[in-house]
Protein backbone atom coordinates (compact mmCIF):
# COMPACT_ATOMS: atom_id res chain seq x y z
CA UNK A 1 0.00 0.00 0.00
CA UNK A 2 3.10 2.44 0.32
CA UNK A 3 3.52 2.29 -3.07
CA UNK A 4 0.01 3.62 -3.77
CA UNK A 5 0.14 7.31 -5.13
CA UNK A 6 -3.57 7.68 -4.80
CA UNK A 7 -6.48 5.71 -3.52
CA UNK A 8 -10.15 6.58 -4.71
CA UNK A 9 -13.46 5.67 -3.13
CA UNK A 10 -16.80 6.30 -4.66
CA UNK A 11 -18.60 7.18 -1.53
CA UNK A 12 -17.41 8.00 2.26
CA UNK A 13 -19.09 4.89 3.70
CA UNK A 14 -16.95 2.41 1.47
CA UNK A 15 -14.02 4.51 2.69
CA UNK A 16 -15.00 3.28 6.17
CA UNK A 17 -15.92 -0.21 5.44
CA UNK A 18 -12.01 -0.31 3.89
CA UNK A 19 -10.53 0.85 6.66
CA UNK A 20 -12.25 -1.31 8.81
CA UNK A 21 -11.32 -4.57 6.54
CA UNK A 22 -7.84 -3.81 6.26
CA UNK A 23 -6.85 -1.42 9.26
CA UNK A 24 -3.48 0.16 9.22
CA UNK A 25 -2.26 -1.39 6.20
CA UNK A 26 -5.03 0.41 3.78
CA UNK A 27 -3.65 3.76 5.14
CA UNK A 28 0.17 3.51 3.92
CA UNK A 29 -1.40 5.06 0.32
CA UNK A 30 -0.54 8.45 -0.33
CA UNK A 31 -2.85 10.51 -0.66
CA UNK A 32 -7.03 9.38 -0.22
CA UNK A 33 -10.13 10.31 -2.39
CA UNK A 34 -13.66 10.12 -2.68
CA UNK A 35 -14.96 10.52 -6.38
CA UNK A 36 -18.75 9.80 -6.56
CA UNK A 37 -19.85 8.19 -10.08
CA UNK A 38 -21.00 10.56 -12.63
CA UNK A 39 -22.62 10.19 -15.37
CA UNK A 40 -23.39 11.68 -18.85
CA UNK A 41 -26.71 13.86 -18.76
CA UNK A 42 -26.93 14.58 -22.14
CA UNK A 43 -27.83 10.58 -22.43
CA UNK A 44 -30.53 11.04 -19.92
CA UNK A 45 -33.26 12.97 -20.95
CA UNK A 46 -36.17 14.64 -18.40
CA UNK A 47 -39.41 12.39 -18.80
CA UNK A 48 -42.20 14.59 -20.42
CA UNK A 49 -44.77 11.24 -19.54
CA UNK A 50 -48.08 12.08 -17.78
CA UNK A 51 -47.28 10.67 -13.78
CA UNK A 52 -48.43 7.23 -13.04
CA UNK A 53 -47.20 4.53 -11.39
CA UNK A 54 -44.81 2.30 -12.54
CA UNK A 55 -41.98 1.00 -10.45
CA UNK A 56 -38.48 -0.19 -12.33
CA UNK A 57 -35.91 -2.19 -11.01
CA UNK A 58 -32.82 -1.92 -12.92
CA UNK A 59 -29.29 -4.47 -12.57
CA UNK A 60 -28.88 -8.10 -12.65
CA UNK A 61 -30.79 -9.62 -10.06
CA UNK A 62 -27.83 -11.12 -7.43
CA UNK A 63 -27.42 -11.43 -4.00
CA UNK A 64 -26.11 -8.06 -3.18
CA UNK A 65 -29.51 -6.75 -4.97
CA UNK A 66 -31.81 -8.33 -2.69
CA UNK A 67 -34.09 -10.61 -4.78
CA UNK A 68 -35.65 -12.30 -1.97
CA UNK A 69 -37.06 -8.21 -0.87
CA UNK A 70 -37.04 -7.56 -4.34
CA UNK A 71 -39.67 -10.43 -4.97
CA UNK A 72 -41.71 -9.54 -1.59
CA UNK A 73 -41.82 -5.66 -2.37
CA UNK A 74 -43.10 -6.34 -6.15
CA UNK A 75 -45.85 -8.71 -4.54
CA UNK A 76 -47.14 -6.16 -1.78
CA UNK A 77 -47.21 -3.01 -4.19
CA UNK A 78 -49.64 -4.84 -7.05
CA UNK A 79 -51.30 -6.05 -4.41
CA UNK A 80 -51.62 -2.38 -2.59
CA UNK A 81 -52.90 -0.27 -5.67
CA UNK A 82 -54.36 -1.45 -9.43
CA UNK A 83 -52.44 1.34 -11.02
CA UNK A 84 -49.08 -0.21 -10.02
CA UNK A 85 -47.34 -1.83 -12.17
CA UNK A 86 -43.66 -3.15 -11.53
CA UNK A 87 -41.10 -3.83 -13.89
CA UNK A 88 -38.11 -5.73 -13.39
CA UNK A 89 -35.19 -5.00 -15.51
CA UNK A 90 -32.05 -7.56 -15.91
CA UNK A 91 -31.09 -10.92 -15.76
CA UNK A 92 -30.97 -13.30 -13.04
CA UNK A 93 -27.49 -14.46 -11.93
CA UNK A 94 -28.28 -17.56 -10.83
CA UNK A 95 -31.17 -20.09 -11.67
CA UNK A 96 -32.29 -20.46 -8.02
CA UNK A 97 -33.20 -16.75 -8.41
CA UNK A 98 -36.11 -17.14 -11.28
CA UNK A 99 -37.37 -20.48 -9.98
CA UNK A 100 -38.17 -18.30 -6.37
CA UNK A 101 -39.58 -15.25 -8.63
CA UNK A 102 -41.18 -17.63 -10.45
CA UNK A 103 -43.09 -19.22 -7.43
CA UNK A 104 -43.84 -16.56 -5.66
CA UNK A 105 -45.72 -15.13 -8.08
CA UNK A 106 -47.87 -18.29 -8.71
CA UNK A 107 -50.25 -17.37 -6.29
CA UNK A 108 -50.22 -14.08 -6.85
CA UNK A 109 -53.93 -12.73 -8.57
CA UNK A 110 -52.10 -9.50 -9.52
CA UNK A 111 -48.92 -11.20 -11.23
CA UNK A 112 -49.53 -9.82 -14.53
CA UNK A 113 -48.61 -6.65 -13.24
CA UNK A 114 -45.04 -7.82 -12.13
CA UNK A 115 -43.07 -7.65 -15.80
CA UNK A 116 -39.92 -9.69 -15.72
CA UNK A 117 -38.05 -7.70 -18.65
CA UNK A 118 -34.87 -9.14 -19.10
CA UNK A 119 -31.51 -7.41 -19.38
CA UNK A 120 -32.04 -3.87 -20.70
CA UNK A 121 -30.25 -2.95 -23.75
CA UNK A 122 -31.48 0.53 -24.27
CA UNK A 123 -31.83 1.98 -20.78
CA UNK A 124 -32.52 5.66 -21.91
CA UNK A 125 -35.69 4.39 -23.86
CA UNK A 126 -37.05 1.90 -21.20
CA UNK A 127 -37.32 4.48 -18.21
CA UNK A 128 -39.33 6.88 -20.27
CA UNK A 129 -41.92 4.80 -19.24
CA UNK A 130 -41.54 4.79 -15.49
CA UNK A 131 -41.92 6.92 -12.73
CA UNK A 132 -40.40 5.21 -9.35
CA UNK A 133 -36.70 3.79 -9.33
CA UNK A 134 -36.47 0.83 -6.66
CA UNK A 135 -33.32 -0.10 -4.99
CA UNK A 136 -33.48 -3.39 -2.31
CA UNK A 137 -30.10 -3.96 -2.22
CA UNK A 138 -27.92 -4.95 1.27
CA UNK A 139 -25.16 -2.76 0.24
CA UNK A 140 -24.01 -0.80 -2.42
CA UNK A 141 -21.63 2.05 -3.28
CA UNK A 142 -23.06 4.72 -4.90
CA UNK A 143 -24.81 2.91 -7.52
CA UNK A 144 -25.04 4.51 -11.20
CA UNK A 145 -28.54 3.01 -12.13
CA UNK A 146 -30.27 5.46 -9.46
CA UNK A 147 -28.40 8.02 -10.74
CA UNK A 148 -29.39 7.76 -14.29
CA UNK A 149 -33.00 6.90 -13.08
CA UNK A 150 -33.23 9.99 -11.26
CA UNK A 151 -31.93 11.74 -14.43
CA UNK A 152 -34.76 11.28 -16.25
CA UNK A 153 -36.79 12.39 -13.56
CA UNK A 154 -37.31 9.19 -11.42
CA UNK A 155 -38.40 9.33 -7.99
CA UNK A 156 -36.08 6.71 -6.22
CA UNK A 157 -37.27 4.02 -3.64
CA UNK A 158 -34.37 3.34 -2.13
CA UNK A 159 -33.95 0.61 1.41
CA UNK A 160 -32.40 2.09 3.81
CA UNK A 161 -28.88 0.00 2.96
CA UNK A 162 -25.69 0.92 4.92
CA UNK A 163 -24.47 3.76 4.14
CA UNK A 164 -27.43 5.37 2.16
CA UNK A 165 -28.26 7.88 4.80
CA UNK A 166 -24.69 9.49 3.75
CA UNK A 167 -25.50 9.74 -0.20
CA UNK A 168 -29.67 10.18 0.04
CA UNK A 169 -32.62 12.59 1.76
CA UNK A 170 -34.43 10.90 4.17
CA UNK A 171 -37.46 11.26 1.39
CA UNK A 172 -36.09 8.68 -0.94
CA UNK A 173 -35.49 5.86 1.76
CA UNK A 174 -37.34 3.15 3.30
CA UNK A 175 -37.14 0.25 5.33
CA UNK A 176 -40.35 -1.44 5.79
CA UNK A 177 -42.62 -2.48 3.04
CA UNK A 178 -45.32 -0.49 4.31
CA UNK A 179 -42.90 2.53 4.20
CA UNK A 180 -42.54 1.43 0.42
CA UNK A 181 -46.37 0.85 -0.58
CA UNK A 182 -47.00 4.21 1.16
CA UNK A 183 -43.95 6.37 -1.04
CA UNK A 184 -45.62 4.63 -4.52
CA UNK A 185 -49.07 5.36 -3.13
CA UNK A 186 -48.15 8.81 -2.74
CA UNK A 187 -47.04 9.17 -6.12
CA UNK A 188 -44.00 10.48 -7.71
CA UNK A 189 -42.06 13.36 -6.57
CA UNK A 190 -41.54 16.49 -9.17
CA UNK A 191 -39.25 14.90 -12.28
CA UNK A 192 -37.51 18.26 -12.11
CA UNK A 193 -36.86 17.89 -8.88
CA UNK A 194 -35.39 13.95 -9.11
CA UNK A 195 -33.00 15.52 -12.01
CA UNK A 196 -31.90 18.30 -9.98
CA UNK A 197 -30.67 16.05 -6.80
CA UNK A 198 -28.46 14.75 -9.42
CA UNK A 199 -26.95 17.85 -12.01
CA UNK A 200 -26.92 20.02 -8.51
CA UNK A 201 -23.47 17.01 -7.45
CA UNK A 202 -22.93 13.80 -9.63
CA UNK A 203 -22.56 14.93 -13.42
Amino acid sequence: WEHVDDLIYVAPHIKKIAEQNFGSHIKKAKRTHILPNGIDLNRFKLNTKKPGKNVAFLGQVNFKKGPMLLMQAALALVEADPKIHVYIGGDFAQPRYKLYFDEMMKDCKQRHRIHIEGRIHDVPKWLKKMDFILCTSVLEGHPVGIMESMACGLTPLIHTFYGAKGLYPEKYLWRSIDDLVDMVKAGPRPPEENRAFIEDGFQ
